[in-house]
């Protein structure tokens, strides 16, 4: 997310590693990066969080910043063997990149994670929802060009699985975005 400071949304898992690295230095200059936002520690979203504060840190950057949880930040503690300047953030938390992307943070913990936070653009409208409104479905598409007809039941097998065990999660955390406009969950 690009104002007049930027800010990176999760990693990736360590085992794609290569494309993540390239995909991202195509992106972004990690020497200017100023915030790395961690939604959870799960190694599909946090794998290669240690890889990007050592790039980062390569390319000159001491004022990377880590956002997370309280209990993120407590994992990752415990995660990534390099000291990190971080950030814990609660819920309703602002923080103003510039350029009106103006995120603001949702602690929305045990939807199949317990450290798990969403964070919402203002400017954009746009929901990183973590891995709430997911699905294990992939083409080659990087949107949903299926239509939602096609895809409702990879939806709904995702959500009985992981996130209707924790009903009452889902349901809370609903209720703490309800007042966002939103135009996209990512």
């Amino acid at each position: 997310i690009k104002g007049e400071k930027t800010a990176l949304v999760d990693t990736s898992h360590e085992k794609f590693q290569d494309l993540y690295k390239a995909a991202l230095q195509k992106e972004l200059d990690l020497s200017t990066l100023d915030y790395l936002i961690v939604s959870h520690t799960e190694p599909d979203h946090s794998g290669l969080i240690g890889k990007v504060l050592e790039m980062a840190a390569e390319a000159g950057n001491d004022k990377l910043e880590v956002i997370g949880s309280k209990m993120c930040i407590a994992y990752l503690e415990n995660l990534v063997f390099v000291p990190f300047k971080s950030r814990i953030v609660q819920n309703g938390v602002q923080l103003d990149l510039g350029g009106g992307h103006n995120l603001e943070f949702v602690i929305a913990p045990n939807l199949h994670w317990p450290d798990t936070m969403f964070t919402f653009d203002h400017k954009t409208g746009t929901l990183f929802t973590c891995d709430a409104f997911g699905m294990h479905y992939c083409s080659d598409h990087p949107e949903d060009v299926e239509g939602v007809k096609e895809l409702l039941p990879h939806y709904a097998t995702y959500y009985d699985c992981l996130m209707k065990p924790n009903a009452r999660s889902v349901l809370t955390a609903l209720g703490k975005i309800g007042h966002f406009d939103l135009k996209v969950l990512d």
